[in-house]
């Protein structure tokens, strides 16, 4: 019994080390048969494009495919990030997380992405990393490169233009300006610019006929005056008192600083009215006390211009009931200081008798065409004229015979002397005549 125990235990032996055996001939011919560890799973960028060429301060759309190129193994927990180099940027965020991917399958990022301001025209560099885990826990990260297309082209930048300040409108308070009376001129002042504001103003007015006067110094000083916008100056102004009539101009002198203190000048004319008195004095307008039914008078007005400024196509009327004048009398233009006479011929009505009145009218224009009108009341008494005859011929009937003794009496006295004087004569010649002789 022993020896069939001792024969099996050598037959097993046998057996067990008959394999050990085979595989040590085949090691020396041939590398043992052995089946390969299972594959890394690799997630991919396999597509990629853009709805519209990416620009500046415009969104585009960036589809970027995802693709789990594993057989048989899932991905995990996977964190997709973008960067576009500083070129491109994410309109959103950067980056977005995925649950999971099946092996073979998809995913599709849609990110909006918009170029730098600064970025070129041109095709530019961008990437994506993928962050994930395998099915047994294991962390892979890849990241794939992408080139897309940005257009920026250069714009063309204005150089920076000079503000300017410049005069829009004025008005004179009354419009116009009179030596002894006080005006407000008011001046507007407008940045012309539609970007760049002014500093540091100072605004002076001038007048170059030293006539007009102004209320201080004539200056102001605005602390800024910012683009499109207007500066209302107001100024008291009046006149000496033998300031000329007419149009004088005064200056608007602007200094101004820009934002970087660059000095700035400019200025403008305006034009301001000056009207002198105007005063018209008057001595004459008056009509006789009497005037004779048919009869002629003639009337003399002395019109003096005792205002400042020059009268123009001055005219007196009379209009008085019974009373004829034919009309206006002109006299025409009164320089300041100076006068003149106009006379009218005035005839009484033959049928007109007693006491009438009306109005003798002085007209006058001034320098700017105003017309000005004095109106004074006349009065006189329309005589009959068969008295005033009848009282002529009785003065001229008592002339004549208050003189008659006149006459003769001077006759007789050249008769009496003539018949004296002529024997006399005779006599003074005799005389002479004897006396020659006796010498």
């Amino acid at each position: 019994m022993k020896k069939l125990i001792a024969i099996f235990l050598l037959l097993g032996v046998l057996c067990g080390a008959y394999p050990l055996l085979g595989v040590a001939a085949e090691t020396d011919t041939e590398p043992p048969q052995t089946e390969a560890p299972l594959s890394q799973p690799r997630l991919m960028v396999t597509s990629y494009q853009t709805d519209d060429t990416i620009r500046p301060n415009k969104n585009s759309n960036l589809s970027i495919v995802f693709t789990n190129t594993h057989k048989s193994e899932t991905v995990k927990n996977i964190r997709l990030t973008f960067s576009g180099e500083g070129a491109v940027l994410a309109a959103k965020t950067a980056s977005v997380h995925v649950e999971s991917i099946a092996p073979g399958k998809t995913y599709t990022w849609k990110l909006p992405v918009t170029a730098a301001a600064g970025a070129e025209s041109g095709k530019v560099a961008a990437s994506v990393t993928a962050e994930y885990e395998a099915g047994s826990g294991e962390v892979y990260s890849v990241t794939d490169a992408l080139t897309l297309t940005v257009s920026n082209p250069p714009k063309e930048t204005a150089a920076p233009t000079q503000p300017r300040l410049m005069v829009t409108e004025y008005a004179v308070e009354n419009d116009w300006i009179a030596p002894g009376e006080q005006r407000k001129l008011t001046v507007t002042i407008k940045n012309t610019s539609s970007s760049a504001n002014v500093r540091n103003l100072k605004l002076t007015l001038s007048d170059e006929s030293g006539e007009l006067l102004f209320d201080g110094l004539g200056t102001a000083y605005p602390d800024k005056l910012s683009a499109g916008k207007t500066y209302s100056w107001e100024i008291t102004l009046s006149a000496v008192p033998t300031a000329q009539s007419g149009t004088h101009n005064l200056s608007v002198l602007m200094e101004y600083e820009d934002a970087e203190g660059n000095a700035y000048t400019a200025s403008d004319t305006l034009r301001v009215i000056v009207r002198q008195s105007v005063a018209l004095t008057w001595d004459g307008a008056a009509l006789p006390a009497r005037i004779v039914q048919g009869e002629t008078e003639s009337v003399a007005v002395n019109l003096m211009n005792t205002g400042k400024s020059p009268l123009y196509n001055c005219a007196i009327r009379f209009d008085v009931d019974g009373l004829t004048s034919g009309g206006s009398v002109f006299v025409g233009e009164i320089p300041s200081g100076e006068s003149k006479s106009g006379s009218a011929n005035l005839r009484a009505a033959a049928e007109k008798e007693g006491k009438v009145s009306g109005t003798l009218t002085i007209t006058y224009e001034d320098a700017y065409g105003e017309v000005h009108e004095e109106v004074i009341d006349v009065s006189t008494e329309i005589a009959k004229k068969v008295e005033q005859a009848a009282a002529q011929t009785e003065k001229e009937e008592e002339n004549k015979n208050t003189l008659w003794w006149l006459f003769l009496l001077a006759g007789l006295l050249v008769g009496g002397g003539a018949g004296f004087g002529i024997p006399f004569a005779i006599h003074a010649r005799k005389q002479r005549k004897e006396d020659e002789e006796r010498l």
